[in-house]
């Protein structure tokens, strides 16, 4: 969900994740892929980007190269071909670790 566009009213009773709470010790799967691949977009985008491909990981566990390309459209500024492949890391390490 997009912070800025959701009343607080929706959330009421639900439990909020934020890029700061995605790790708990250790680094998310998505946050050590993009370690990973370097890769960095602005710090405006960057957090958007990592939530969104968190919450697809989420709903889909294997997702097709269309689904990723969608998040990395988010991101203009060239860091278009990390933020696939660290997706598609994340999805790696996640299957591994059995998330």
């Amino acid at each position: 969900m997009r912070a800025c566009r959701t009343p607080m009213r929706e959330l009421i009773g639900k439990r909020v994740v934020t890029i700061e709470g995605l790790h708990e010790g250790a680094l998310h799967p998505v946050q050590q892929a993009w370690i990973e691949e370097d890769v960095s977009p602005t710090g405006y985008v960057q957090p958007a980007v990592i939530m969104a491909a968190v919450g697809l990981l989420m709903r889909n566990p294997r997702p097709s190269d269309e689904e990723i390309a969608g998040l990395a459209v988010l991101c203009r500024d060239g860091s278009y071909p990390r933020v696939r492949r660290a997706v598609a890391r994340a999805a790696e390490l996640m299957r591994a670790a059995g998330a």
